[in-house]
């Protein structure tokens, strides 16, 4: 076997391997599937390549796995300058992860996002009722998606804190917030 150029030595990969609590020697039918997706993705940067592309690799990990994940990539991402694009079909983890959003429809791009100084997760509200203010909501960061007489629901943008004293209308009968997902993202633009 040739050792290749550029490629993290096997004590630097198990090294990444040990820091992410998976025992070398196991078979991968023995790893969980967190750690099967954890190995994954360090196989993927043992290559030390300049662009690496991780598609959906967030999805399946448990929310403590995907965070030790999102750190162990953006320190590689540094100490290596690489550049890793990775997709998602968790809307919140492309806004915690991500620096840019880029949104396609097939192969063209359609609009981009930059995400990296965001702090906040876009939901979607459902509001059942009637009374909701939405000019007030839009005004806070709401994009509607649907609106009918005693339903309003839409995608917000920022802290939910600031949706709760318009929530409050006594007209308004129930409330559900969710995680944004893609296609509620792209109906906004």
């Amino acid at each position: 076997m040739h050792r290749k150029e550029n490629v993290l030595t096997v004590d630097q990969t198990l090294e990444m391997l040990e820091s992410l609590s998976i025992v070398p020697g196991k078979t991968i039918n023995e790893l969980s599937s967190d750690d099967q997706q954890k190995l994954r993705i360090v196989i993927l940067l043992a290559w030390c390549r300049p662009i690496v592309l991780l598609e959906n690799a967030y999805d399946g990990l448990s929310e403590d796995a995907r965070t030790t994940m999102a750190n162990l990539v953006n320190d590689y991402c540094q100490k290596t300058n690489s550049l890793i694009i990775f997709s998602s079909n968790d809307v919140s983890t492309l806004m915690r992860y991500s620096k840019v959003i880029y949104y396609f429809e097939g192969s063209h791009l359609t609009s981009s996002r930059n995400v990296e100084m965001a702090n906040d997760v876009d939901c979607v509200v459902t509001v059942m009722g009637t009374g909701f203010p939405v000019e007030t909501a839009v005004k806070l960061g709401a994009h509607m998606l649907e609106e009918a007489p005693s339903e309003t629901r839409f995608l917000f943008t920022g802290n939910i804190q600031a949706l709760l004293p318009l929530l409050e209308q006594s007209t308004i009968t129930d409330v559900r917030i969710e995680d944004a997902t893609v296609e509620d993202e792209l109906r906004t633009w």
